[in-house]
């Protein structure tokens, strides 16, 4: 499904009719067609309405999210059309403005700041480019940390798009690669060297959460990370107990018992095993303020910040 991209415009009048031309900058400067919502050359209807916002007078907005844009420059030609027919030469123009994409949503100015600030300043060009081991399948969403050889210093870092890349500006030398992705493992770091503008592959695998040994028991998972989203917690200080359970599970468990976890501080997954219908207390001090009650539901894994 494609992401809603919002095309707006804040006039000086209000009960205007205002349309916006969407043109590509690139290729052969296709234009938005309002019939389907995808780029043609010759496009049936050239344009979209915008409608004006109920409350916020003057403020004209459409939002489009018919077909996925691809990464490039937009140009928006604004026009009112004074009730009439659809003209460029005799409606009046009303501003123009032009939109970059990537994955199919509009950077806002902070997100071409950080990319040119955060992409490096050096004069060799790399691409990350990160697939699951032994495939081609590019993981999109990992971050990536480029880091000097020591592990000192943030060189540059970014998130790799949906074909599985991030570019930045690097300088010749050997650098540290800190991959991470929630529900994913990495080599942690890579080293990356960097001789001439190249790309560096590397890979990564999808978490296995496993299955519980005992029949009719449930792994309820978490992943435990710092504020950074990045690094494992080295530690985690959790506890779920029974409050309930809805038969007697052998004369194991009971109201009251403390249930033991499992946790990897290397890919910062954490798990319980639990009978199916026992209703559990969690308290997670480093990822939640409040206790969690929950009800375990009768199936094989589930992550408990998905649990209702």
């Amino acid at each position: 499904m494609a992401n809603v991209k919002k095309i707006w415009n804040f006039l000086e009048d209000t009960g205007m009719d205002i349309i916006a031309v969407v043109m590509q900058l690139f290729g052969t400067e296709k234009v938005l067609d309002d019939v389907d919502g995808s780029f043609q050359s010759t496009p049936v209807t050239p344009y979209v309405t915008l409608a004006e916002h109920s409350t916020y007078k003057k403020y004209y907005v459409k939002n489009e999210d018919r077909t996925t844009w691809v990464d490039g420059s937009y140009l928006i030609l604004f026009y009112d059309k004074l009730g009439g027919a659809f003209n460029t030469a005799t409606n009046d123009g009303k501003g123009s403005v032009i939109y970059t994409v990537q994955d199919d949503k509009i950077l806002t100015l902070a997100d071409i700041y950080d990319q040119v600030i955060l992409a490096g300043q050096g004069e060799r060009q790399i691409t990350v480019q990160l697939y699951l081991t032994a495939t081609t399948t590019p993981i999109a969403g990992v971050s990536v940390q480029v880091l000097n050889e020591a592990q000192t210093l943030l060189v540059a870092q970014g998130v790799t798009n949906v074909s599985g890349q991030v570019i930045f500006a690097l300088d010749d030398g050997i650098d540290k690669v800190r991959l991470a992705k929630t529900g994913y493992s990495f080599t942690v770091p890579e080293t990356m060297t960097i001789t001439e503008d190249a790309t560096k592959t590397y890979y990564g695998t999808v978490l296995s959460i496993g299955t519980p040994i005992s029949v009719n028991s449930c792994r309820v998972y978490e992943y435990c990370f710092e504020a950074d989203d990045i690094t494992p917690l080295a530690s985690v200080d959790v506890e779920a107990t029974i409050i309930s359970l809805p038969y007697n599970y052998n004369g194991k468990l009971h109201a009251g018992s403390v249930i033991d976890y499992v946790y990897n501080d290397t890919t910062g997954l954490l798990y319980w095993d639990i009978v199916y219908g026992a209703t559990v207390r969690f308290k997670l001090i480093d990822l939640y303020k409040e206790t969690l009650v929950k009800v375990i539901p009768a199936q094989t894994t589930i992550r408990l910040s998905s649990m209702t």
